[in-house]
């Protein structure tokens, strides 16, 4: 698996926890060290046989397809599992999303064109300007200072459960510039966004709970009332 995925998955995992109490900010920040720490030792560990029932013949055929250059290997959109896709295909998809002019815009050659560096010093004399002027604390100056910056990667997950398979863009900002910045900003609005949106849905875990509630509200009111979603495009608007 791509070290920007685990890394990301991890990231999902430590704002899940953010909903929990902490028994003090150390504990919290020493949680939080053992996660990256974790994900970082994850990314880079090799498969342990013993908790699989494979033999070695079995991880001969994972490596061969995993060292083939012709297929692409992906975790699908939603759910587990694993999606095998020849390259190609893959790379048509993503070609396709690139072109909506609508979205993208195509900027020039990287080696003229990529801000990474610039970004971070930018950004990096922007944080100074604020913490000489006692406008943001020392601590956070730290954390969201960014050093040996990265530029962010594009990639698609398949949509195993629609027609044709498309791929849902990812724009992974691990690393990137703004990164911590978003990460640190996140944190200080999150009291307005549960202050002003009673009706959003922090993640998959408040979204159970919420349909519990729903089912229950269902049974109150002999059936009167239906849980729907949307899929919305440019042409048609389907309810399900």
């Amino acid at each position: 698996m791509d070290k920007e995925i685990v890394q990301a998955e991890f990231e999902l995992t430590n704002d899940q926890l953010e909903r929990c109490v902490p028994v003090s900010d150390a504990k919290r920040d020493t949680c939080q060290a053992a996660l990256a720490n974790l994900a970082e030792e994850f990314s880079n560990s090799k498969a342990d046989k013993a908790d699989y029932p494979l033999n070695d013949k079995h991880m001969a055929a994972i490596r061969k397809i995993k060292n083939d250059k012709d297929i692409i290997i992906s975790r699908p959109d939603k759910g587990n599992g694993v999606v095998i896709m020849q390259r190609s295909d893959y790379n048509d998809k993503m070609n396709a999303i690139l072109a909506d002019a609508s979205k993208f815009q195509l900027l020039g050659p990287t080696e003229t064109h990529d801000r990474t560096y610039l970004d971070e010093r930018a950004l990096q004399a922007y944080l100074l300007r604020y913490k000489k002027a006692g406008k943001i604390l020392n601590i956070d100056y730290d954390r969201i200072r960014p050093v040996g910056s990265c530029r962010p990667v594009l990639y698609g997950v398949p949509k195993i459960h629609k027609k044709d398979v498309p791929l849902r863009p990812i724009l992974s900002m691990i690393n990137a510039p703004q990164h911590e910045m978003a990460k640190w900003l996140a944190e200080l609005l999150k009291p307005v966004l549960i202050k002003y949106s009673a009706h959003a849905t922090e993640d998959t875990f408040e979204f159970v709970d919420d349909v519990k509630e729903f089912g229950q509200q269902q049974a109150e009111n002999s059936g009167s009332l239906f849980l729907c979603s949307f899929d919305v495009n440019e042409s048609a608007v389907t309810v399900k």
